[in-house]
């Protein structure tokens, strides 16, 4: 954001009244003190009374200086309407007059005022002809000011060149005549400058000089200006963590000295950073706030620059339609502005491309010589040698700016292309590439924003793109270990970084040598990446090319290290390097076999790890993510449907089997069976329960009939011959087992039949989703109601049967809450560190059923007249609660379901008690129905009792119900377990 240079003189007034005078000239010094400490209101407010003094009796001079100063003040709040009326009275004073200083002066200001408005320009006929003036009068001074205005119009204008060189000719100006402030200024700008045309290390050099100077100045608005600039830089450069700390310190600033138009740019700036690393619902909230901004003070330029950022945002949502519409409102507003179009343009070239208009957007990219436009077409129409020449060359641009998102974009664009080509190898050297951009972005990311970053898209690609490439590359070669670990590389990290800070209490030290030798290589490394910074910013480019070798011989010998540890000290290697697993570091039992899905765009992957040999095989499976998709919800489409026992003949058979044979074909799973199966889901694939899936058909389809409805005959289903549990990856799940959790906890904690009362009545959708709440269950669900607290959550006092039955198998170890102590303020009053069993029977909620909350929740109890949110134990809450249960059973209908997040896969309420400490997790796929739910957690605590373990409980507690008469997979296929060994 470049700033504008504006004319504030003091001067000593002259008026008929020595009282008058005295009290005028003191405003008008007061007014000067505020403006310079950057207090533009307290400025304009001393210049306001001031006004009305000069009005009554001081001389056309008077009046002149204080307007001048005035509309400088109303222009640093961003009320420009305000500034213009002022400034105009005052070039009109000053014409009148004869006064060619003034007349400079006042044009010089009003075209600081159009510039900051948007109307470019004006300001630029502004500042040329206060430029004229100056320069025929001699006055440098005003020849500086007016050439930096000069250029930062022709800067927003698109006019690089012409910029830069006025603001060189404005600097030499600045620093002969010792005028620091508008040096400053002109440091920032050509920074800025420099940054706009993609020289990210003289932008960077630049702005950080004009950010020191303008705090040794005091100039804060300045600093904030400065902050924001680098924040941009930083975040091109892909520094995402130290950008934020500027964006958020220039936020601070502009707000404490009243600047609105700064606040936006700063919200705006802030937005983008949010969605660059997958947190786009902020990123969406700030750039509406900059948008409501802009609107309030009639900027024109900055609300075209907010539906630009707004159609990117949902560009990269894939919501082409509402992208589409932003983006061709900016470029109304732009044209109508006069500012350049060109990222606009680029970004609706995009969305066209993506809704099937490649000519459309071709021609776009050509104008623009958008060389990655270009080679996405071209891969598009399957043109592959054409589109790898057109990344190659977008490649070194990229690799000129170091703009980090542009190099992605690129590698990632040339892996695709040169895959297609056969070429393997040069491929698997693009994607890595990629791959390493990306981890060091996400490694410089907070915790928490570390969770959200793979599930950004950068232009064309989403973030996992470069590891899709690569397992489809390394599978293509034959190398399914190498490909396993990429699969590793996007799934689960929150949940392994997570599992790992809390980890850090039960890792063994390490051996003193091996301690050296470690911070050996971490003190490397952190030399080695200061170097590269510093060598960048020297401009010394074949230095930080021979740098960032080192950098990577430094990387390789690290991962050589924790490999060696994984093997000597496996609790240490996984609680401080959490770490995609490689097959060979997978602690399996010899009866276990791994199922790892990868879902990409057009083919789907599963490997198959043996727990006995370790060897991985892997299946190319020729389906699609939208594809996959599609069939996943055809078959659930049974268990989300079942709204009484009438509905269970609707089972569809025949849809599972052609998952199973689509996914498993004949022969691959023939040495899993009669083993211990670990499923490791993908996307879709993490709502779909496998043991359901039917391998085998009868020749004619019957039907049963039993004391719980309809079931089919004679069907063989996957999880007949195998016991089956679920992980977010291998990593974790390895991670969670190599841990020493101490002695076991004894308590059981169950939270039951919660009561819920509701003072005001809750959305009719949520209503109508409680009447599907399953067969057997729907009668007691407050059918046929329209209102009140036993429609939306009515008891479910059946589930106290499941108290009654963990007292009578584990005694006085249970502590239950009920009713109204089942709520959340009791919950959290508890050291849940010391329940070995916990035991949610309450109602679950998505994130889309109640528009207060927007995650998925558990429903406790809450007395009339509570806030909204007491009555519900939501999925964020859940994972910064600290529990060491051996099991979590949550009981509730749809708690393995909720947001999906791009390479984490469906991160439901069951994963955040995973977050949170749990061993394992057993957790509900659809709404259950009430009978059922009870005898199958009867059977699984029933079992748990005797000494099984988790997985064998649950297996186990299937068959008891399914001889029980709760024969049909909706009844025993409901229920999965997370984890667990």
């Amino acid at each position: 954001m470049a700033a504008a240079a504006v004319l504030i003189l003091a001067a000593l007034l002259t008026s008929p009244s020595a009282r008058a005078a005295s009290r005028l000239e003191s405003l008008v010094d007061r007014g000067q003190e505020a403006y310079e400490s950057g207090d533009f209101a307290e400025a304009s407010a001393k210049w306001e009374e001031a006004l009305g003094l000069a009005r009554a009796g001081a001389s056309r001079q008077d009046l002149c200086l204080i307007l001048k100063n005035l509309a400088a003040a109303k222009d640093g709040l961003s009320e420009y309407g305000a500034a213009i009326r002022y400034g105009e009275e005052a070039l009109d004073i000053s014409r009148r007059n004869g006064n060619r200083p003034d007349i400079a002066e006042s044009l010089t200001n009003l075209g600081a005022v159009y510039r900051n408005q948007g109307d470019y320009k004006k300001a630029v006929a502004y500042a040329e002809e206060a430029y004229g003036i100056f320069k025929k009068d001699g006055n440098m001074e005003g020849v500086g000011f007016t050439l930096t205005n000069l250029a930062v119009a022709h800067h927003n204008l698109g006019r690089f060149d012409r910029a830069v060189r006025a603001y060189e000719e404005a600097l030499t100006l600045t620093l002969k005549s010792g005028d620091g402030m508008n040096h400053s200024n002109n440091l920032g700008n050509l920074g800025w400058a420099y940054y706009e045309q993609g020289d990210h290390r003289k932008a960077l050099k630049l702005t950080e000089e004009a950010l020191e100077a303008k705090r040794k100045l005091g100039d804060r608005q300045g600093t904030a200006n400065g902050h924001s600039n680098l924040g941009n830089i930083l975040s091109a450069l892909g520094d995402y963590r130290k950008a934020l700390a500027h964006f958020q310190e220039a936020l601070k600033v502009y707000r404490e000295v009243g600047d609105k138009k700064g606040e936006g740019i700063a919200l705006s700036s802030l937005g983008l950073a949010h969605v660059s690393f997958g947190d786009t619902s902020r990123g969406i909230s700030y750039c509406g706030q900059a948008m409501a901004i802009d609107r309030e003070i009639g900027d024109r330029q900055g609300l075209g620059t907010d539906e630009e950022n707004l159609g990117s945002i949902q560009s990269g949502l894939e919501d082409y339609p509402r992208a589409i519409e932003h983006l061709e409102a900016a470029l109304r507003i732009q044209r109508e502005v006069g500012v350049p179009t060109k990222t606009a343009e680029r970004a609706l070239a995009d969305a066209l491309l993506a809704t099937g208009k490649p000519q459309q957007a071709q021609e776009v990219y050509r104008r623009l010589q958008d060389a990655a436009g270009l080679g996405m077409v071209e891969l598009k129409a399957g043109r592959f040698a054409a589109a790898a020449a057109n990344f190659r060359k977008d490649l070194e641009d990229a690799d000129a700016s170091k703009d980090a998102d542009a190099m992605f974009i690129a590698q990632s664009g040339l892996g695709l292309a040169l895959l297609e080509l056969g070429d393997l190898a040069s491929a698997r050297e693009a994607f890595e590439k990629a791959a390493a951009l990306a981890e060091d972005q996400r490694a410089g990311l907070t915790p928490e924003d570390r969770a959200r970053f793979f599930s950004a898209k950068v232009r064309f690609f989403r973030r996992t793109e470069a590891y899709e490439g690569l397992i489809r590359t390394l599978a293509a070669a034959g190398q399914p270990e190498e490909a396993f670990y990429y699969s590793e590389s996007v799934k689960a990290r929150a949940l392994a970084d997570a599992i790992s800070r809390g980890a850090a209490a039960y890792s063994q030290a390490l051996p003193a040598s091996l301690r050296e030798e470690e911070e050996g290589i971490e003190t490397r490394i952190r030399g080695l990446r200061k170097d590269l910074e510093k060598l960048f910013r020297a401009g010394d480019l074949e230095g930080y090319a021979e740098q960032k070798k080192g950098l990577a011989r430094a990387k390789k010998e690290r991962t050589r290290f924790i490999s060696e540890l994984r093997t000597s000290h496996p609790a240490y290697a996984s609680a401080r390097y959490p770490d995609p697993s490689r097959p060979a570091d997978l602690r399996l039992q010899p009866d276990e076999t791994l199922l790892e899905f990868n879902v990409t765009e057009h083919k789907t992957f599963l490997f198959l790890v043996d727990g006995s040999s370790k060897k991985t095989r892997v299946r190319e499976i020729p389906v699609s993510r939208s594809e996959l998709s599609t069939l996943v919800r055809q078959y659930r489409s049974f268990f989300d449907s079942v709204g009484s026992l009438g509905d269970l003949a609707r089972y569809d058979a025949r849809s599972g089997a052609r998952l199973y044979q689509l996914l498993f074909g004949e022969g691959f799973l023939e040495e899993a069976k009669a083993r211990r199966l670990i499923v490791v889901p993908d996307e879709m694939l993490a709502l779909l329960p496998f043991e359901s899936l039917p391998v085998a058909l009868p020749e004619k389809e019957s039907l049963g009939e039993g004391d719980h409805g309809p079931f089919p005959l004679g069907l063989s289903y996957l999880g007949d011959d195998a016991s089956f549990s679920y992980a977010q990856s291998a990593s974790s799940l390895m991670m969670q087992r190599s841990l020493d959790r101490g002695p076991a906890a004894k308590s059981i904690l169950a939270v039951l039949d919660p009561s819920f009362s509701a003072d005001r009545p809750e959305p009719s959708t949520l209503l109508e989703s409680w009447r599907a709440m399953g067969a057997a269950g729907t009668k007691s669900r407050g059918l046929g109601a329209t209102t009140g607290s036993d429609a939306l959550f009515p008891p479910l006092t059946r589930t106290r049967e499941i108290g009654a039955e963990l007292r009578a198998l584990f005694g006085s170890e249970v502590e239950e809450l009920t009713g109204t102590r089942a709520s959340k303020s009791v919950l959290r009053g508890l050291d849940l560190e010391r329940y070995r069993l916990i035991v949610f029977g309450t109602h679950g909620l998505l994130e889309t059923d109640l528009p207060y909350l927007q995650e998925p929740a558990l429903v406790l109890a809450r007395s009339a007249g509570a806030a909204d949110a007491e009555g519900f134990l939501t999925m964020s809450e859940v994972m910064g609660l600290k529990v060491r249960a051996e099991v979590v059973a949550l009981t509730a209908c749809k708690t393995g379901l909720g947001r999906e997040v791009g390479g984490e896969g469906v991160l439901g309420m069951g994963r955040a008690f995973q977050y949170a400490g749990a061993g394992s997790v057993l957790m509900s796929l659809w709404s259950v129905a009430e009978d059922g739910t009870v005898a199958l957690a009867r059977a699984f605590f029933r079992r748990l009792k005797d000494g099984e373990s988790p997985r064998s409980s649950l297996r186990n507690a299937r068959a008891d119900i399914r001889k029980a008469g709760f024969e049909n997979p909706f009844y025993w296929s409901s229920f999965i377990l997370m984890g667990g060994s």
